[in-house]
């Protein structure tokens, strides 16, 4: 005989079955984010790591291949009725006028002397700032050797004190740039 309390029970969760489960999915949810939010940052921190080594790659690359590539600015280094010799490529650091970028810079001189016209400005990723830059505040590489006074620069995630949220570039006496762990020395 079926009980008349069994026949009329309704199939489906209780009030406090529900909000439970809405709970864990929640702390699930929370923890994913704030996960996906560290790998971002880490994401911009790699990504200002690459495009930096990149920039002194090609930087190096066009000293010791000559390249004028300002030829068609009205202040480049190659314009007609002057005479600029190519003396190499700079990459400058301004951390007073805009601390988030760096410029590529042509070095040439003229009988006035050296003039340094740019070529491009790279602003790094939103998060990540520069902790340290070399002491001239650039690294300049000559024509044909490709040499460069020996550098470092260390590139970090905004308001972080951890070691593994910074990345160091290196560059060497012989201009060779490498990218190393911020506790190595170069």
């Amino acid at each position: 005989m079926i009980n008349r309390y069994q026949k009329n029970k309704a199939i489906g969760f209780t009030l406090i079955e529900v909000l439970l489960g809405m709970a864990i999915i929640l702390i699930i949810a929370s923890g994913s984010y704030v996960g996906f939010v560290k790998f971002g940052r880490q994401q911009n921190l790699n990504i200002s790591r690459d495009n930096l080594v990149n920039t002194l790659t090609e930087a190096r690359s066009n000293a010791m291949s000559q390249v004028i590539t300002t030829t068609q600015s009205p202040n480049g280094c190659k314009q007609p009725g002057t005479f600029r010799t190519l003396e190499g490529q700079r990459v400058s650091f301004d951390r007073t006028t805009d601390p988030n970028s760096y410029l590529i810079q042509e070095v040439c001189r003229d009988a006035s002397g050296p003039y340094a016209p740019i070529v491009k400005r790279i602003s790094l990723p939103l998060g990540t700032e520069f902790l340290s830059t070399p002491p001239l505040g650039y690294i300049e590489f000559k024509v044909r050797t490709g040499e460069a006074i020996a550098s470092e620069i260390v590139v970090k995630i905004k308001g972080s004190t951890d070691l593994s949220q910074r990345k160091k570039i290196c560059i060497n006496s012989t201009g060779v740039i490498k990218s190393i762990e911020v506790t190595e020395a170069c």
